[in-house]
C-alpha cells in the first residue's frame, strides 16, 4: 500500500458518504512508543430511520473495494 492508494481510497470513502450522514468527528489514535497509529473518521446517520440506516450499512459493508477489511 501506497501514499498514492491510500489518497484514493479515502477520497473514495468521503465521495461514499450517503446524503443521509454527515462527518462528525477526523482524529488519529496512537499509543506512545507504538510504531503504527490510526487516522479514524467519524460517520453518523443524522436521522436514524430504517431506510437511512439500511443505505448507510450497505454502503459501510461495501469498504470501498479497498481488500483492507473493515470491522461491522
Amino acid at each position: 500500500m501506497d501514499k498514492e492508494k491510500v489518497k484514493v481510497m479515502i477520497c473514495k470513502a468521503i465521495d461514499n458518504i450517503p446524503n443521509c450522514a454527515d462527518i462528525v468527528d477526523c482524529y488519529t489514535e496512537h499509543s506512545f512508543g507504538d510504531s503504527q497509529a490510526f487516522i479514524k473518521v467519524v460517520v453518523k446517520v443524522n436521522e436514524a430511520t430504517e431506510e437511512n440506516l439500511t443505505q448507510f450499512h450497505n454502503i459501510a459493508h461495501k469498504a470501498f473495494d479497498s481488500n483492507m477489511g473493515f470491522t461491522s
